[in-house]
Formats: structure tokens, sequence, C-alpha cells
């Protein structure tokens, strides 16, 4: 019996590369007796068993329950310290080789709990987990596989022929709350899994590809010509140009206005000065310099009437085409010097020295005695 058995039947396939892992037949009823005897909650304990030098394969002989702590609703690390010392006493020829669990109602599938209890606990690469479903009739043991416990494919049962152990009577799954809050637990922890490591199916590839084909069809699909209609648009911005000059148009005219009005008033500001008629009065003849005959013996003349007293005429003159302040002080003075141009600009407020004027601009011709040399 401490060798490998060799009456045995195969439950499940066997991966020929992988550790063989015997289960003695009368363990393999008591275990499921003992899951049925209560399926309100889980419960485990320890297996215990043999197995080769080689680690070719692993002989599962005993099991140990591993009882809760009062007011205990999972196994704790001290429950199991006492379980161990209880398997070194009853059987000292055997070592534990793992544990089993009962899931009532929920599968044989390992909870995200029970693979850290075993990564903690049970780390050594031939320690295995039997699990055991009452409800739904299933059973797997679970191996370690690139530091992962995984679903072993299979297992075999040998000793058929030896006196079942001594259990108690079989109870009947009965589902109550605990049970069904448990299912739901385990059931949450699959959808969990699902998420976070979905499947991809065909269908998901096709979609892929459809999604892809769509993107390259927009992509590289020529743009339709675009036809504008720019007839609006040419008739709009014609009307906004005939707009804009007629605006300058009045603009300009009020600029003009303006203009005038402003030199009426400053006309009107001077006091008595009064505006004449732009008439100009002609010139006393001027006597040449080289005419050698006498001249008589002028009057005193009266004196000219200045800016600044009553009644004084200020005459207005729109400036033409060729016009300068020399042409503009020999026509309404009777003499070209470049003094009395200077002094009319200054009256006028130009821009000293050039004293520039322009066709359209509007002096005031003051009465020779109004200028200041």
């Amino acid at each position: 019996m401490d060798g490998e058995p060799a009456d045995f039947f195969q439950v499940g396939t066997e991966e020929t590369a992988s550790r063989r892992i015997y289960l003695r037949y009368p363990l393999f009823r008591a275990l499921d007796d003992f899951a049925l005897r209560d399926t309100s909650r889980e419960q485990a304990g320890l297996l215990l068993g043999r197995r080769s030098e080689q680690d070719l394969w692993l002989k599962v002989e005993e099991a140990l329950d591993v009882g809760l702590e009062e007011g205990a609703t999972r196994f704790s690390e001290r429950s199991w310290q006492r379980a161990r010392r209880v398997a070194r006493h009853r059987h000292p020829g055997l070592e534990v080789v793992g544990w089993f669990h009962t899931h009532p109602g929920s599968g044989v599938d390992l909870s995200s709990e029970e693979t850290s209890l075993h990564r903690e606990l049970f780390k050594e690469p031939w320690q295995v987990l039997y699990a055991v479903d009452p409800v739904l009739r299933e059973r797997a043991f679970h191996v370690w596989r690139d530091a992962e416990p995984v679903r072993a494919s299979g297992f075999r049962i040998y000793g058929k022929e030896e006196e079942p152990m001594k259990v108690a009577d079989r109870e009947p799954a009965r589902p109550d709350e605990h049970l069904r809050e448990r299912y739901v637990e385990r059931s949450l922890e699959k959808l969990q899994r699902l998420v976070r490591h979905p499947p991809i199916r065909v269908v998901d590839y096709l979609l892929i590809a459809l999604l892809v084909l769509n993107l390259l069809v927009l992509l590289f699909r020529p743009a339709p010509p675009v036809q504008l209609d720019d007839k609006e648009l040419l008739a709009s911005q014609a009307q906004l140009t005939s707009d804009v000059e007629d605006l300058a148009s009045r603009m300009k005219k009020l600029e003009e206005h303006l203009a005038a009005i402003r030199m009426l008033d400053a006309e009107l500001g001077l006091g008595g000065e009064t505006a004449a008629s732009e008439t100009p009065q002609s010139p006393e003849p001027a006597v040449p310099a080289t005419d050698p005959s006498p001249r008589p013996q002028a009057r005193p003349a009266s004196p000219a009437p200045n800016a600044s007293t009553p009644g004084a005429r200020i005459r207005l003159h729109k400036v033409q085409q060729g016009d300068t302040l020399s042409r503009i002080t020999e026509k309404y003075y009777g003499t070209a010097d470049p003094k009395v141009a200077d002094a009319l600009g200054r009256y006028n407020r130009l821009k000293a020295p050039s004293f520039d004027i322009w066709p359209g601009d509007t002096l005031k011709i003051p009465p020779r005695s109004a200028l200041k040399s």
C-alpha cells in the first residue's frame, strides 16, 4: 500500500505530463457524505497521504475536519494549525498533501479568498485542493501550475474493494438562505472574472473588422464636388460697395459743411469783424520804381481800419489751382513782399515756415494794418 496503486479507475481525463493523483475510494465516499451533512455552510479539512520521491504520483488516504471557532464564519489560521497538530498525532506516517473544501450549490471553481488561502498555507508544488459541491454533484482537484492553482482534468480512484468508512447517514440537500447567498456571491465572483478578462468571440472579431473597413471607406472616399452659387453673394457685395461709396460722399459733404460752419463761428467770434464778399478790391496802382517822372505829394491817407476796430472788413478768398501766398498778397495788397505773405500765413494759422495752401482752402484776408509783420 505504500507504493503506487495498481487497481484504480479513471475519473475525467488525465494529462500524461502531470502528476498522477490517487484518491482512496472509502475517503471519496466519506467526503461526499461529509459535504451533504450540512449544506447551509462551507466546510473544510486537511488531506493526508503519501507521494513518490520523484514526485510522479500523489496518494490521498485520510482527511481531517477543520472546525470553526465559536462565533467565526471563516476558517482562521489558528484552526489550521490545530488541525495539523491533530493530524501528526493521529496519523504520524502520513503528511499533509493538501486540503478539501465544500461548495454547496456554487460549483467547484475557486474564489479569490480560497486562492489566497491555498497560496498562503499550502504553497508546496505537490499540495492539492479537492473541491466538492454536494448539491450539483461536482468534484475536482486543483493543482499548482505556473504558480497558480488550476483545475486538474481528472484523477484516479483506488481501493474500491475496501470497507467503506463509517460516516453519518446521508442527509438530503436542503437549499436555505445561506446557500442562496453563497450561490449569489460566487456568481458575482464569476461575473467579475469575466469582466476583468472577457472572452473574445468570433463575432467580436467580425465587428472589429467591419469597424476598420468603415473607417477606411470614410478616410479614402473622394469628396463630392461642391458647387457654390455666388450670384447672391456678389449682388450683396456690389450693394454694400455702393452703400459705402454713397456714405463716403455724404461724409465728405458733411465735412465741408462743418468746415464752413466752423469758419463762420470763428468769424462771428471776432466781435465787430464782418465777412465781406469774395470780390477783391482793386489794388492801389503801384508806381513803377523806374518811373523818372516826379510823383505828386500825396495827401495823408486816412488810417487803415484795424482788425480789432468795429467795422473792419475781412474778405474771404477760396484758394484756386496755382494760387500762392505771394500771388494772393499781390492781388489784395498790391505787393508780393515775402514778409506780407508770411504775415498773412500766420494770420490764417498756417504751418510755418512753408505756409502751404491747397485748392479748396478758404483764407481770411484782413486789412493790411491787421497783419503783423
